[in-house]
């Protein structure tokens, strides 16, 4: 058998409902927005995550990744390699070298971003790990000035610009005498 009641239920008030943004509140959130975690806002406004959410929506302040100063380890690799797959071997081969990730939380995702001022000073130390030879200039921002000659650097060395060896010479001879050679062979042959 059911119970029934008698007295109907009494809803309790939640604490900080409908409670109005502050002026000092809206100007935390839009300067730490990006750079300090979802989490740790709500908690430093005593404000529930969603609510921190749908404010920064109403400010315009984008999305939160976005926001931040810092760039992603995905969109360095993209500029620095142009969208040729490097695999994670190299990415991994620069953090075990010291590259400085720092881990961004945006609600239940975590990414992996760099500051590109950081990455410069990292860069200068390690050059010979990275390839500047498809970095488009300036496509991180301001430059230090040994990345354009670094840039220069690589560029000279993807192509052997070494005369020819009076052996490499005979070979190629020999290849052109036999007419069965396309230009892409001659390539693997010598």
């Amino acid at each position: 058998m059911k119970a029934t009641r008698t007295e109907p239920r009494k809803l309790v008030p939640a604490e900080r409902a409908k409670r109005k943004w502050t002026p000092e509140e809206e100007y935390y959130l839009q300067d730490k927005w990006g750079e300090v975690s979802i989490k740790s806002l709500a908690k430093a406004l005593g404000r529930s995550e969603n609510a921190v959410i749908v404010r920064a929506q109403r400010l315009g302040l984008g999305a939160h990744l976005h926001a931040d100063h810092r760039i992603t380890v995905n969109q360095l690799m993209l500029a620095i390699y142009g969208g040729k797959q490097q695999g994670g071997g190299t990415l991994n081969r620069w953090i075990e070298n010291g590259l400085p990730v720092k881990k961004h939380k945006v609600k239940n995702s975590t990414f992996r971003v760099i500051d590109i001022d950081d990455f410069w000073k990292w860069a200068e130390q390690h050059k010979e790990l990275v390839d500047f030879s498809r970095l488009e200039e300036n496509v991180l921002g301001k430059e230090p000035a040994w990345a354009k000659e670094k840039r220069r650097i690589d560029k000279r060395e993807k192509f052997n610009t070494e005369p020819w060896t009076p052996a490499e010479d005979s070979k190629l001879i020999q290849l052109l005498d036999r007419y069965e050679y396309t230009y892409h062979d001659f390539q693997r042959q010598i």
